[in-house]
C-alpha cells in the first residue's frame, strides 16, 4: 500500500496528522465494522481501512522519530518539491526508505547490544557462582582437614595417656 492509497481509503488529504488518521480510522472503523453492519463486503473494507491506518501510523512514526515531529510531512505531487524553505520528499521516495532502513537498522543494533549486555551479565554471574561455589570446597576441604588433625592429636594424646598409666 501506497501513502496516496492509504489517504484515498481513510478519507483524509495527504499530510493530515495522526489526530486527523485516528480519528477517520475510528469512524470508518465503526462504520464498516462487521459485528455493526452485515452488508456485503464489509469484511474486505475493514480489512482495508486497517491496513492503511497501520502503515501510516507506522509512517507516521518513523517520521516522527527521524524529524521529532507530531506532523507526517505534506506529500508532494513531485518528489522533492520545494515547500517554503524547506524539500520535502515523498514517503515513498529512496530517501524516505532509506531514513526508515536507517531507522530499523538503528533498531535492531540497539537491541542486539540490549541481548549481548544481557548475556555477558548472565555470564558474568555464572562465573561469579562457580567461583563460590570452589571457594566454597576448599574452605570445606580445609575444615576437614583441620578435624582429621584434631582427631589425629586426641588420639595420640589417648595412647600416650594409656602408656604412662
Amino acid at each position: 500500500m501506497d501513502y496516496y492509497k492509504a489517504c484515498s481509503v481513510l478519507g483524509i488529504a495527504p499530510g493530515a496528522d495522526m489526530t486527523q488518521i485516528k480519528n477517520a480510522y475510528r469512524t470508518l472503523s465503526k462504520q464498516y465494522h462487521p459485528d455493526n453492519s452485515q452488508a456485503e463486503g464489509n469484511t474486505e473494507r475493514i480489512a482495508m481501512i486497517n491496513e492503511a491506518y497501520s502503515f501510516l501510523e507506522r509512517l507516521y512514526e518513523t517520521n516522527a522519530a527521524a524529524a521529532n515531529s507530531n506532523v507526517i510531512q505534506a506529500a508532494p505531487t513531485r518528489p522533492g518539491k520545494v515547500i517554503g524553505s524547506a524539500v520535502t520528499s515523498h514517503p515513498g521516495s529512496q530517501e524516505a526508505r532509506d531514513r526508515r532502513r536507517s531507522f530499523e537498522m538503528k533498531a535492531k543494533a540497539e537491541e542486539a547490544q540490549k541481548k549481548l549486555k544481557a548475556r555477558q551479565e548472565m555470564e558474568e554471574r555464572r562465573e561469579k557462582l562457580r567461583e563460590e561455589k570452589a571457594q566454597q570446597k576448599k574452605e570445606k576441604e580445609i575444615l576437614n582437614e583441620i578435624k582429621m588433625i584434631r582427631l589425629a592429636h586426641a588420639i595420640e594424646a589417648m595412647l600416650t595417656s594409656e602408656a604412662k598409666e
